[in-house]
């Protein structure tokens, strides 16, 4: 396998590329407009020296997820990139690229002083990225910790094995499961040979 080439992109920037529903999982929508909070993420995959990648384990929920911050208001989707992976892992990203983004619509019940309605839109801003010679410390937050959340390193191929053959029935697997594999399939499309 040979390691792709951030400097040959063959992808535009900021691609729309994939829009998902409840509708896709059979779930019921009520999708109110109205009541719509909108949350932005960055979401990516970091190729080391031997092509292996970081997904996260979250053993407590029996799924896996790919590495994702919040954005905060203050900062575009790099800054947001850097300074997660500064703070949480000690490395410093030079060769980084936003390709494409997701947009997951969905409805929830969410319990804050009252149940309440909310209707989400997720918006994720998926990047490749490659560190040379850095050790990826995670440094975890405690609601991380309570999750059982563990960094593993694999390769692309035994990632999305591990994210086809999960088979759980969670409202939220469904959108991670379906969000990042789509990702990494474009990922190993576009940039691995």
């Amino acid at each position: 396998m040979i390691f792709f080439n951030l400097k040959k992109d063959k992808m535009s920037k900021f691609k729309l590329l994939e829009e998902i529903n409840d509708e896709d999982f059979g779930f019921k929508s009520t999708f109110d407009n109205e009541q719509v909070k909108i949350r932005k993420a960055v979401r990516g995959i970091i190729f080391d020296e031997n092509n292996k990648i970081a997904i996260l384990s979250l053993r407590k929920w029996e799924y896996y997820m790919v590495p994702w911050w919040w954005i905060e208001q203050w900062e575009n989707e790099e800054q947001a990139i850097k300074r997660e992976l500064k703070e949480e892992c000690g490395i410093e990203i030079k060769d980084i690229k936003i390709l494409w983004y997701t947009q997951e619509n969905r409805w929830e019940k969410v319990m804050s002083d009252i149940w309440t309605n909310w209707s989400w839109i997720n918006l994720s801003y998926w990047f490749v990225g490659r560190i040379d010679g850095q050790k990826w410390e995670p440094n975890l937050e405690p609601d991380e910790i309570e999750e059982q959340t563990e960094t593993l390193r694999v390769d692309i191929d035994e990632a999305i094995k591990l994210f086809e053959t999960t088979a759980i029935d969670n409202k939220i697997w469904h959108f991670v499961r379906k969000r990042d594999l789509v990702f990494l399939y474009e990922v190993k499309k576009y940039y691995l040979n």
